[in-house]
């Protein structure tokens, strides 16, 4: 009992040398201040003030040989697909090949102005009429994009209407340890698309969000995206046709080298992104015009790109700071109505 009262004694006099007599407050030297602006004290108070978000999402799982309720039944083939694979070749070709279109895509850069050709509007009936019948594989679990009504978004970038946190589909789809949230929506017009890119923090640079979608719609598309940069919205439709007549014969003729991409698809599709703390984008993407279907699952994926990595003042990689699903490995989605009390939570 003695040698453990002994222990506590000599337990106080070493905190008394350490640290001052008993109750006194530690000293402060009024000239000596914390350096707020160092990386870690900052990084620290951005992760109390914005806690990482979470996912808030629902799925289904498709059974396209036996509906039950809830579950999405395949739709009948009113006719055998490969004719239209077929006719939308030919109009494709019936397209590039057209006087028109070839003086367009022969301008210097990138093509200008939306594609008003008439087999263009032809291509995008086809392609609507292929994607209802490009069903996953049974048991595919599918995420639901709540379809609401009056909805009130106005593509600013900002994300700052109450609808984005209180009806959308929320994933975080973040890589390599980066906070990278993405909101999804829907009403009977449009497919609007979110994106925080919490830990973007650069206004310029090569910074953008990608969504591509009619993947598996037909073999002669490899897919259609959105591209979302500053204040610029882009539409192009990647496909798998080669250009089958004269070679090119100069460099403003090169684009008949690889398989033909198709810019400045659609007309009514919005975006824009805004920087305040960080970079944050907003799409909308017309359901018509873009041939997604409604209550039919189709496939997409997703990519927001940051800086890219520079050495010795040389490219050298591309970053992406969001992903979610890949060309090969996609995602399957579904515009869905929601409960009515979910709309009003």
């Amino acid at each position: 009992m003695r040698s453990k009262y002994l222990f506590l004694v000599l337990a106080m006099l070493v905190c008394t040398l350490l640290t001052g007599r008993p109750g006194q407050a530690e000293s402060y030297d009024p000239g000596e201040t914390v350096d707020y602006s160092s990386p870690l004290i900052i990084r620290t108070r951005e992760l109390v003030e914005q806690p990482l978000p979470h996912h808030r999402y629902s799925t289904i799982i498709f059974r396209g040989n036996t509906p039950n309720k809830g579950q999405i039944a395949k739709q009948p083939l009113a006719e055998n697909p490969e004719p239209l694979h077929d006719q939308l070749l030919s109009t494709f070709y019936a397209k590039i090949e057209s006087r028109e279109y070839i003086d367009w895509s022969n301008l210097p850069g990138i093509p200008k102005g939306f594609q008003h050709f008439p087999e263009e509007a032809d291509i995008k009936s086809i392609r609507a009429r292929l994607a209802k019948k490009a069903l996953p594989p049974d048991g595919t679990e599918v995420i639901v994009i709540p379809l609401c009504q009056n909805l009130a978004v106005t593509i600013d970038g900002h994300l700052d209407e109450p609808q984005w946190e209180q009806l959308a589909a929320k994933i975080m789809i973040g890589k390599d340890g980066a906070r990278t949230l993405l909101y999804l929506l829907a009403d009977d017009s449009n497919l609007y698309l979110g994106c925080d890119a919490i830990d973007e923090r650069t206004m310029k640079g090569f910074d953008q969000f990608r969504f591509y979608f009619h993947l598996n719609t037909s073999p002669h598309i490899a897919n259609e995206r959105i591209h979302v940069s500053e204040d610029t919205v882009n539409g192009l439709r990647q496909t798998r046709i080669n250009w089958r007549k004269s070679p090119p014969t100069n460099e403003n003729e090169r684009w008949k080298k690889f398989h033909i991409s198709d810019w400045n698809i659609y007309q009514l599709a919005s975006g824009t992104c805004s920087f305040s703390r960080n970079k944050k984008y907003e799409a909308s993407i017309n359901l018509e015009e873009s041939g997604l279907p409604i209550e039919i699952p189709f496939s997409a994926f997703v990519e927001v790109e940051s800086d890219p990595i520079y050495e010795a003042g040389k490219f050298k990689s591309r970053v992406h700071i969001g992903e979610l699903g890949t060309q090969k490995r996609p995602v399957w989605f579904i515009i869905q109505k929601i409960a009515a009390e979910a709309q009003g939570r």
